[in-house]
């Protein structure tokens, strides 16, 4: 099976329904202001918290974040909200 049909699919539902895609999928959504403000939707928990690192477990993967003076702002089950002045951001697919 095509594992690409999926995706596919989801991408025609939303656009057919103008919804956004992550939103349909249950996908991550990462905004980043600058590099001191960085907002997570549909997150699934924190791996890891110590200095200068920040891993939080999100539908596609982990989400490795780095920087110095890391704080989190707000966490509620969907969304959390990290200060702080980042040096890296990297999305790791699971079983990749």
């Amino acid at each position: 099976m095509n594992d690409k049909r999926p995706r596919r699919l989801l991408e025609t539902v939303s656009a057919r329904l103008d919804l956004p895609t992550d939103l349909v999928a249950g996908l991550s959504r990462v905004e980043l202001l600058g590099f001191s403000a960085l907002t997570v939707e549909h997150h699934q928990g924190i791996l890891r918290f110590e200095d200068g690192v920040l891993e939080l477990q999100v539908p596609d993967g982990h989400l490795l974040i780095t920087g110095q003076d890391l704080t989190i702002r707000r966490m509620d089950g969907q969304e959390l909200v990290v200060d702080g002045r980042f040096t890296g951001l990297q999305l790791q697919e699971d079983g990749a």
